[in-house]
This record gives C-alpha cells, sequence and structure tokens, in this order.
C-alpha cells in the first residue's frame, strides 16, 4: 500500500479511530507494568499511537508500506507521541532475538504471502514469557456483517463500494477459519496459544514460554 493507495487506505480506516483506542484500552488492562511493545503490520500507526499514549509503553511499528511508515511518524509527531515506526518486512523482521515483550498484528496477518515465517518471527523476537495477539477477519464473516463495516467507515458512496467489493472478493477469501489459524500456530515454533472468537473474526493469543510457564 504504497502511494495514493497507502494514503486512500489510512485515511479510510481514520474514521474508525474510535475502534483501535477502544482496543488499546483492551490491551492495557491486560498487558502492564513496563513493557516494549512491537506492532507488526502497523499501517498508519493508530493503534500504536494509542499504546504509546502509556508511559509505560516503550511501541515500536514495523510496516512494508514506506507510505504508510511515513503517515504514522507524521501522525506521532503531530500527537507529541514517541513511537518509532520502521520500514521493514514481517517475515525478516530488523529486530533482535527476545526484544519485546508483547507484539500485536492487528487486522493484517491474512495479507502475509508467509504466515509461518511470520509467527515464527513474532516467537524471535519476544522474549521468554512474552504474548503476542493476533486480531484479524474469520473468512465466515457474512455479506451483511461487512456491509456494516463500510457503513461505519462514513466512506463516499463510489469509494464504499469499491471497500465492501475489496472485503466480499479479496479479504474475505484470504482470511483464516479458526481452524486453518490452529493449524497454522501449531506448526510454527509456539506451543501455547488459545483463540477467543470475535463476532467478525478471532482474537489469537501466543505466549513464548517452556513446559513450566504455560499459564496466560
Amino acid at each position: 500500500m504504497n502511494g495514493f493507495i497507502g494514503k486512500l487506505y489510512a485515511k479510510s480506516v481514520e474514521n474508525i479511530y474510535e475502534d483501535y483506542a477502544e482496543r488499546a484500552t483492551r490491551i492495557k488492562k491486560v498487558i502492564t507494568g513496563k513493557t516494549n511493545i512491537l506492532e507488526v503490520a502497523s499501517g498508519p500507526g493508530y493503534l500504536s499511537i494509542e499504546l504509546a499514549k502509556d508511559p509505560d509503553y516503550n511501541v515500536t511499528g514495523l510496516d512494508i508500506s514506506e507510505t504508510l511508515v511515513q503517515i504514522a511518524n507524521n501522525r506521532a509527531k503531530e500527537k507529541y507521541v514517541a513511537v518509532n515506526f520502521f520500514v521493514g518486512n514481517a517475515s525478516n523482521m530488523p529486530f533482535a532475538e527476545e526484544q519485546f515483550d508483547f507484539v500485536i498484528c492487528n487486522a493484517a496477518f491474512n495479507y502475509f504471502s508467509e504466515p509461518l515465517c511470520v509467527l515464527n518471527e513474532i516467537h524471535r523476537v519476544l522474549r521468554m514469557g512474552g504474548k503476542a495477539l493476533v486480531i484479524d477477519m474469520r473468512n465466515d464473516i457474512t455479506d451483511e456483517e461487512i456491509d456494516y463495516i463500510v457503513k461505519r467507515m462514513q466512506l463516499s458512496t463510489w469509494n464504499s463500494v469499491l471497500t465492501a467489493l475489496n472485503f466480499k472478493w479479496v479479504l474475505r477469501k484470504r482470511a483464516y477459519s479458526i481452524e486453518q489459524m490452529e493449524q497454522l500456530v501449531n506448526c510454527s515454533k509456539f506451543h501455547y496459544y488459545y483463540i477467543d472468537k470475535e463476532w467478525i473474526g478471532f482474537e489469537l493469543w501466543l505466549k513464548k514460554g517452556d513446559s513450566k510457564d504455560q499459564e496466560f
């Protein structure tokens, strides 16, 4: 999503900014204390910026789009929030091993061409005992649910039509079922996980640990 497409995407999801704020609030109830956080596929940075408003969080964002990283860095400066956004590939992250306490990937996992590599990279950059959260759309989402999501974006008529078609004919086909995500995780380096089924998607919680450290 570079150039015009990246800017269009950033503008469209800005209309549901309250969703990012709500998600950040939920994360803050689970992840407490001094925490190094990485957002994978951070896009325009809305979630990272909301998280970084907590003084206990040191937040880093990674995205493959130069346009979205620029938008995210500019917005962080406008909001006077300290977040470092980097251009990089989620399948080969430019970070050291065990650098982060918490990793999140929000509404982007179905875009990855090498999803297993991404999971293993998340495992690599997490410290022992660290947690990760993958949030995404399920492939059984209905047309009516998609239409509701697009309506909340408050787009122009033409953009609404294009966005709905993209959801129905592209994103839904790329999305995973709960069973597919379980199979993928079982092939990864993660041993401990659970999945919560949401209204239109799922929350996959992962933990890096050994046999003595199974509790979430």
